[in-house]
């Protein structure tokens, strides 16, 4: 599984679900590790060291899992640096924690930001007319859902992605609403007749067809790239209510994490710059290494463990971007070529030692298992033997 939404089957859900339980129940952890610190920071001597490594602990395990994945991919979060590049799609659990906006919402591709399918009991929808402002009415009385095709929800979304979609999308919906608003105000659909005021001496005529056509355009346009991005999951259909049960997993995640920026958002700033920043960055080059190996591997760049030129790199597809991760790093400090170089080597010698000392135990763990084999069959010669 790729961790995205389009490859996920039916199959999967109970994986999700359980990586989402972990997250939520590791995240619970988390924030008794704050609340407490919070309490005793001040009476217990060094009180910041025992809770360095719990908070790494806690995001290393949160991060790790393929719920969390799908969380910052459903909420569309990426890890930038101060210039506003991208600098991974992997983001870590802190960054993610202090940037949260809180009508941050877990979206499928196929749907629109708050965009509510629920039609509630009469009595519920008149508490809403009667109220002054409508906020913090969470209602659960549902008569039923309206389920839109999800090609034509994913498409109107995908069209609000493009400024020109964006409006013509608007220029059509008002022209729409202007032609129909008799049905509901009389006094205004006579003054909704459609006009249009225009420049250049273009001659004067209706553009109601005009700005038809031009919807089409846009939406066909949309349509065809939502079908190539493959936005729509064609393994499990949008309207499945397994969709419905994942998405308040997701959602109880965020909820969780917006409770900890609220009651706990100037302690991690505090620790911040003592461990958790570090993290982070740590993060950042480890993915960035791990790439380069797999790059390396595959366009056979990296001979007698030699690091390739610019101008080796350059020349095989997909390297211009290579460079520019390169020449970013971690944002800050261990950035461009002759940092990266030094960091991969080490990165390249780790994994070397790692590899002998693995394989040193595999052959002391055979050694060990050849000496039980003799020795057991002995032990039993001796047993029959004796009796």
């Amino acid at each position: 599984m790729t961790g995205k939404v389009d490859s996920i089957k039916l199959d999967d859900f109970y994986e999700y679900n359980s990586s989402l339980d972990y997250c939520n129940s590791t995240l619970t952890s988390l924030k008794t590790a704050l609340d407490s610190y919070q309490r005793n920071k001040f009476k217990v001597e060094n009180s910041i060291y025992f809770i360095n490594d719990q908070l790494k602990d806690y995001a290393l395990l949160i991060e790790k899992e393929k719920g969390y994945s799908l969380f910052t991919e459903t909420v569309g979060a990426v890890l930038e640096n101060k210039e506003g590049e991208i600098i991974s799609h992997k983001v870590p659990l802190f960054s993610l924690i202090l940037d949260l906006p809180d009508n941050a919402f877990p979206l499928f591709p196929w749907q629109q930001n708050l965009f509510n399918k629920y039609i509630y009991d009469p009595n519920i929808e008149q508490r809403y007319l009667d109220s002054e402002d409508n906020f913090g009415l969470i209602e659960n009385q549902i008569i039923s859902r309206m389920n839109f095709d999800p090609m034509l929800v994913a498409t109107i979304n995908q069209m609000r992605r493009k400024p020109r979609s964006r409006e013509i999308l608007e220029l059509y919906f008002f022209r729409l609403l202007a032609k129909n608003i008799e049905e509901i105000d009389k006094d205004l659909s006579e003054g909704n007749q459609l006009q249009f005021d225009f420049f250049n001496n273009y001659p004067p005529r209706d553009m109601s067809d005009d700005v038809s056509k031009l919807f089409s355009h846009h939406f066909l346009k949309a349509k065809k790239e939502v079908q190539e991005k493959k936005l729509i999951n064609g393994m499990v259909s949008p309207n499945s209510l397994e969709w419905d049960n994942l998405q308040q997993k997701l959602i109880s995640f965020k909820t969780q994490l917006l409770n900890i920026k609220n009651e706990h958002l100037n302690t991690i700033k505090d620790l911040g710059a003592k461990i958790i920043n570090v993290h982070e960055k740590d993060k950042i080059l480890d993915e960035l290494y791990k790439d380069l190996q797999e790059f390396f591997k595959k366009n056979n760049l990296f001979k007698n463990d030699k690091f390739p030129s610019t101008q080796e790199i350059q020349n095989v597809k997909g390297g211009p971007g290579i460079l520019k991760r390169i020449n970013r790093g971690d944002g800050e400090k261990i950035k461009k070529m002759a940092a990266i170089k030094k960091g991969y080597q080490n990165f390249i010698d780790q994994q070397k030692k790692t590899s002998i000392n693995n394989e040193i135990k595999s052959q002391e763990n055979t050694s060990d298992d050849l000496k039980s084999k003799v020795e057991k069959p002995s032990e039993s010669i001796n047993y029959k033997a004796n009796n």
